[in-house]
């Protein structure tokens, strides 16, 4: 996975940490901006879910969604090889659908929940980079 990208998601995030009623803008097509827009989300939800939901400072939360990330950017490639825009929608559709799981379960009261909104979100981060590797 490519640290350089990572560091422009976190980077991104802090809007998103600022005022988490923000969410990414809606395009009919990735860009390099919504891309990066919809990782940056990702990772401010998941640093305020660790925070949160287990006691873990920023900088423990970032090891956390950094090894989720990395997992899924390795799983994501073996799974599906190269990267295109219908697969990054095919793996936002489904991430998005783990997150409302998460959520209907209890994100902040149930582990299963928690665990399915942190790895979902460490899912778009890593789909996200893998889009920006190929097409940025």
């Amino acid at each position: 996975m490519n640290n350089e990208y990572y560091e422009r998601v976190k980077k991104g995030s802090n809007k998103y940490l600022d005022d988490p009623r923000l969410s990414p803008p809606k395009v009919p097509a990735p860009t390099y901006e919504s891309v990066l827009s919809m990782a940056s989300f990702a990772y401010a939800n998941a640093q305020l879910h660790f925070r949160d939901c287990q006691g873990k400072t920023f900088d423990e939360a970032d090891l956390k969604i950094f090894q989720l990330a990395e997992l899924f950017h390795s799983k994501l490639s073996e799974a599906t090889g190269p990267i295109s825009d219908g697969i990054y929608n095919d793996d936002m559709a489904f991430f998005f659908k783990e997150i409302a799981e998460g959520i209907r379960l209890g994100d902040y009261t149930n582990f299963e929940g928690f665990s399915k909104v942190a790895h979902a979100c460490g899912g778009i981060i890593a789909s996200s980079i893998r889009w920006l590797e190929r097409f940025a």
